[in-house]
């Protein structure tokens, strides 16, 4: 219809929220959080869903990040969270969406559960997650595509 609001979740916001929820992990140390969103990117779903990947994401670069960045893209199909925390070991890598699944290494924090229920709701939707080392050296990229 001619004149009538776009429908659908507002990814930009949802993404906002996320990124106001979790300054708190990052308080005292010394991490910048920033988003860089150079599109408004509406999407059909749940925005109860999308704030539960989206959300997954960001806590996770925060909590592990310990000194540097964390930087959330808003793209043309969807949402990139980069970090300079330390990775996760390779081998370790097609573990990380398993329900209870934990890295040795990761420290003690969290359940395990995040990462298995973002998945499943991706798989729900027809989204991509996709997780893995960044190339430019240390840091983590997790990206949730809602879009090919």
């Amino acid at each position: 219809r001619r004149g009538a609001l776009p429908s659908g979740v507002l990814v930009n916001a949802v993404v906002e929220e996320c990124v106001a929820e979790c300054r708190e992990l990052i308080a005292d140390k010394p991490v910048t959080l920033h988003v860089e969103a150079p599109y408004e990117l509406r999407i059909h779903a749940s925005e109860r869903s999308v704030a539960m990947v989206i959300g997954n994401l960001v806590r996770n670069a925060c909590v592990y990040t310990d000194q540097g960045e964390v930087t959330i893209k808003v793209t043309g199909t969807g949402v990139v969270v980069l970090d300079t925390g330390p990775g996760v070991p390779e081998r370790e890598l097609p573990r990380l969406q398993e329900r209870g699944w934990r890295g040795a290494e990761l420290g003690p924090s969290g359940t395990g559960i995040g990462l298995a229920l973002a998945e499943r709701l991706c798989q729900r939707y027809g989204w991509r997650l996709l997780l893995k080392n960044r190339q430019e050296g240390r840091g983590f990229h997790s990206e949730v595509r809602f879009f090919s």
